[in-house]
């Protein structure tokens, strides 16, 4: 890993009697430099999410040209919306990692970094379990003026598991998702401590 060497180097020059200032001042350029490349990467991580959800998005905005009834419109028009909320949210939370400076001291960066890779996450994954809560609440819906009480409780029900199944698999999946980013931040703020 780059910081093991990273601290290989330390240990070496620290060993040579290189001035402490010139030690830190090297520290804390290769620290920068790796938060730039986290940064980088969970950028890349957000982009490529929001790519699984666009050809679902495309063929929600196809279904509408099929037929321009109200009821077409209304059902493909719901999904188009859901799906570009959450590509909405996963390019925001790219954006703001863009946008996120790298000025100030490097325990700074490294700490607003983790904070806005949290807060992208954390929108991420409140996006994901609102299409749910909101496509289970829409069928328990239709199944009620449809159907009747009985069937829109066991609607109710399973649709509250799904909502109940997408908080959990969401908030592992993004846990998974920016968890190498994270270690390296973590590692980076580590090496700063120990400086």
């Amino acid at each position: 890993m780059e910081l093991d060497l990273l601290a290989e180097c330390w240990r070496k020059s620290s060993r040579e009697d290189t001035p402490p200032e010139l030690e830190a001042r090297t520290l804390m350029e290769l620290l920068t430099r790796k938060a730039a490349d986290v940064r980088r990467d969970a950028r890349r991580r957000l982009r490529r999410e929001a790519s699984y959800y666009l050809p679902m998005l495309v063929i929600s905005v196809a279904g509408l040209a099929d037929g321009l009834d109200f009821k077409n419109l209304l059902m493909m028009g719901g999904v188009a919306a859901l799906l570009g909320g959450i590509v909405v949210t996963l390019l925001h939370g790219e954006r703001r990692l863009a946008n996120a400076t790298l000025a100030g001291s490097v325990r700074e960066t490294l700490a607003d970094l983790v904070s806005t890779l949290d807060a992208a996450g954390h929108a991420y994954m409140t996006a994901y379990v609102a299409m749910f809560v909101v496509s289970a609440s829409i069928v328990a819906s239709v199944v009620w003026i449809r159907q009747g009480l009985a069937p829109f409780l066991a609607v109710l029900l399973l649709g509250g598991g799904a909502i109940i199944w997408s908080y959990w698999s969401g908030r592992a999946y993004v846990e998974r998702m920016f968890r190498d980013c994270r270690v390296e931040l973590a590692e980076c703020l580590r090496q700063l401590e120990l400086q």
